[in-house]
């Protein structure tokens, strides 16, 4: 998945069981792709990949700030996950090379 400064884009690393890589998915990309991503989309994905962990990595127009609005869809994410009985291993805030973990 290709994350540039330009655009917002926010992808999806599905692991087994044993940290192994199953998948990576890109699952939006433009303008304010975090907030138009369904987190249920998001789920049945991972679900269709058999992911037993997933990392979920962003990145924001703004670069690499950390606001509150990020540890609550944070928080959301946490408790959908375990609706589907999927562990989220990180959620990534990505800008170049640098990134910020919130989970």
């Amino acid at each position: 998945m290709k994350i540039d400064g330009e655009e917002e884009a926010v992808g999806m690393i599905a692991l087994d069981r044993d940290d192994r890589l199953i998948g990576v998915v890109e699952l939006m990309r433009g303008g304010d792709a975090l907030q138009n991503i369904g987190t249920d989309d998001l789920f049945y994905k991972a679900l269709r990949l058999e992911a037993y962990y997933i990392i979920l990595g962003y990145n924001k127009a703004d670069g690499l700030k950390v606001s509150s609005d990020d540890y609550e869809f944070n928080e959301f994410l946490v408790e959908e996950a375990k609706k589907f009985r999927i562990k989220i291993k990180d959620n990534l805030i990505i800008s170049g090379r640098d990134y910020i973990s919130i989970n």
